[in-house]
C-alpha cells in the first residue's frame, strides 16, 4: 500500500491510524500524554528541554527496536499424558483432603436443610436458595433418625397416588 503524505508537507503518512495519537515531536514513535497546551508530547519529550528532543527521539527509537528484537521467553514443554494423568491425580488427592469433593452434588441444600431443622436460623440468601431447591425437589422427604441424623427419602409423582 502506497502511503499519501499530507499536504502541509508533513512526514506523517494520511492513511496511519496512529496520527492523531502521536507524540508531536518530530519522528518520535510514542503515544502523546501530556498536552502541553501548544501541543501533545510524550512523557520524555514533556520532560526534556527542546533542544535535546532529537537525543530524546533517537533513544525511543532505538528502545522500540530493541523491544521488537527481543527474543521471547521459550514456552514450557508440553505436558505428555502421563504427566498430566499424575498431575489430576495429585489434584484430586489435595482436594479430597480439603473436603471439596462432595459425593452428593445436593449436599449443600441437605446441610441447609439439616441446619433449618435443628433450630439454627439461615440468612436470608439461604433460606431463598433453599426454597428454590425445594420448589424443584418436592418429592423429598426428611426425618430424624434415631441418632439426630437426617434421612432422606425419595419417590415419584406416582408414590403420591
Amino acid at each position: 500500500m502506497r502511503n499519501r503524505f499530507n499536504e502541509h508537507g508533513g512526514d506523517t503518512p494520511l492513511n496511519d491510524p496512529m496520527a492523531g495519537t502521536r507524540c508531536q515531536a518530530h519522528g518520535c514513535p510514542n503515544r502523546w500524554s501530556v498536552d502541553v497546551g501548544a501541543g501533545r508530547l510524550c512523557h520524555w519529550h514533556d520532560v526534556a528541554s527542546p533542544h535535546l528532543w532529537p537525543i530524546v527521539t533517537q533513544e525511543q527509537l532505538e528502545a522500540q527496536t530493541d523491544r521488537a528484537a527481543r527474543v521471547p521467553e521459550p514456552a514450557a514443554p508440553p505436558m505428555t499424558r502421563e504427566q498430566k494423568v499424575d498431575a489430576i491425580d495429585r489434584l484430586r488427592i489435595v482436594a479430597d483432603r480439603l473436603g471439596k469433593t462432595p459425593a452428593d452434588p445436593q449436599a449443600w441444600a441437605k446441610n441447609l436443610q439439616a441446619k433449618r431443622d435443628r433450630g439454627i436460623r439461615l440468612s436470608s440468601g439461604q433460606r431463598g436458595a433453599l426454597a428454590e431447591y425445594e420448589r424443584h425437589h418436592p418429592y423429598e422427604v426428611r426425618t430424624l433418625g434415631p441418632d439426630g441424623d437426617v434421612k432422606y427419602e425419595h419417590f415419584s409423582q406416582d408414590d403420591h397416588g
